[in-house]
């Protein structure tokens, strides 16, 4: 499973796959007849969930592949008789769709691979039209209609190293109205209600990830919550319809994850569950924010985990690069450096240069890089633990997957005498 979502009081809809094929379908689970019923049962298609549509009790927008296994159409689909009505034929190369508040598909994301046009259509329009075009260095993303249906938030960089939050009105591009910006990493998301139709708050990773509320009301909820739970990341999971009652999540480096409900008319917390129960925080390992500085000047952020009352310096350590690599590590529970800080190692982990959040500059600073200054800040940051005294020259190790793989053969290629090859 994927994503689910409540559509009602007794329906929960998902998408899942079978044997890990990764050919995803709806299913659709009635919870008064106990019944899970695949609401896309066709051989060898895929499916995406492109809006629940909050307001329409009997329907969802979604978009398969049934009509060609290369592009994927928008269909309304009815939950209780699994009806499919093609609302937008994908006509070539859109790999994203977005809806607006009435259920229209009015945005097309349609790309080659290397340069992103965006479609787009008026409300009640059969016909889309450019809107904007960008090459693979920059990023427009239209995230949500505002709530008169015309105006839409976008994600952007174009014109500035990091992506931040912008309201734009499609008829006048160059009037866009800046909502929120991070002078140190990219903003990508907003947070939004659907009670009340307006923009409530920011997601952005730093050393952690922090939400920022625009909106009043959920900001002295959070606040209330804040303050019963004072540790570790908050983030809100899911809300009634009336916003009233609110299941909150609060997980760490120690903490797999607990969730809670919040009532607002009481304003009590009761814990509704502890993702692993068995696991003491007492015996588990900090996850510090650390940053160091490469050979050629660049900043480089990233996690480092010591074992358990470490007292001792020159200590064996593994250095984990993350995959990707237009990915990056984020604060938080990660069983393996658990595993591996209770065994006696220390892990770095570095967002070496291409690892994504930081700005264009960030990841442009990758292009062309594979095996060289990208290969370069993970060594750099060997030499920092060993320079700082945390690490013994003569016992580090490197592992990763995807492209950590790679940077682990590189790694032990380009720089053996760095790491304990057996």
């Amino acid at each position: 499973m994927v994503s689910y979502l409540w559509k009602n009081n007794d329906t929960i809809i998902y998408l899942q796959d079978t044997g890990g094929d990764e050919n995803y379908h709806v299913f659709i689970c009635d919870l008064l007849t106990e019944s899970v019923i695949d609401a896309t049962p066709f051989k060898g298609i895929n499916t995406q969930i492109i809006h629940h549509l909050p307001h329409d009790s009997e329907h969802i927008i979604i978009a398969t592949n049934q009509r060609s296994l290369e592009l994927f159409d928008c269909y309304r689909l009815h939950i209780h008789t699994h009806k499919l009505t093609m609302i937008a034929e994908n006509k070539g190369a859109i790999t994203d769709w977005t809806c607006d508040h009435l259920g229209q598909v009015r945005i097309g994301i349609q790309t080659d691979g290397v340069n992103t046009s965006i479609l787009y259509k008026e409300y009640n329009t059969d016909d889309f039209t450019l809107l904007l075009s960008t090459d693979f260095r920059n990023t427009f993303k239209p995230i949500v209609f505002h709530q008169d249906n015309k105006r839409i938030y976008v994600s952007s960089n174009i014109g500035q190293d990091k992506s931040q939050i912008y309201l734009i009105d499609p008829d006048r591009l160059d009037h866009k109205e800046l909502i929120y910006a991070h002078e140190e990493v990219d903003i990508w998301s907003i947070k939004w209600s659907d009670k009340r139709q307006c923009m409530t708050g920011v997601e952005y990773t730093t050393d952690k990830t922090y939400v920022y509320y625009t909106d009043e009301y959920m900001q002295e909820i959070y606040t209330a919550v804040r303050i019963l739970l004072p540790d570790d990341i908050l983030q809100v999971r899911s809300m009634d319809d009336s916003e009233t009652k609110i299941i909150f999540m609060n997980i760490g480096d120690r903490n797999r994850g607990k969730m809670y409900l919040y009532d607002t008319a009481n304003k009590s917390l009761l814990l509704l569950s502890n993702l692993a129960p068995w696991l003491n925080p007492e015996h588990l390992c900090e996850m510090q924010y650390i940053q160091y500085t490469s050979r050629d000047g660049l900043t480089i952020p990233g996690y480092l985990t010591l074992p358990k009352n470490n007292t001792t310096q020159k200590l064996p350590v593994v250095i984990n690069p993350h995959g990707g690599p237009w990915h990056r590590d984020v604060w938080g529970f990660n069983p393996e450096l658990q595993f591996m800080a209770s065994r006696g190692y220390a892990v770095l982990q570095m967002n070496y240069r291409g690892s994504i959040g930081y700005g264009r500059s960030f990841w442009e600073s990758s292009f062309k890089q594979w095996g060289g200054t990208m290969q370069d800040d993970i060594s750099d940051g060997v030499q920092w633990l060993i320079d700082r005294g945390t690490a013994d020259p003569e016992r580090i190790a490197i592992y990763g997957v995807s492209y950590g793989g790679y940077a682990t053969l590189a790694g032990i290629t380009f720089t053996p005498d760095l790491y304990a090859v057996q």
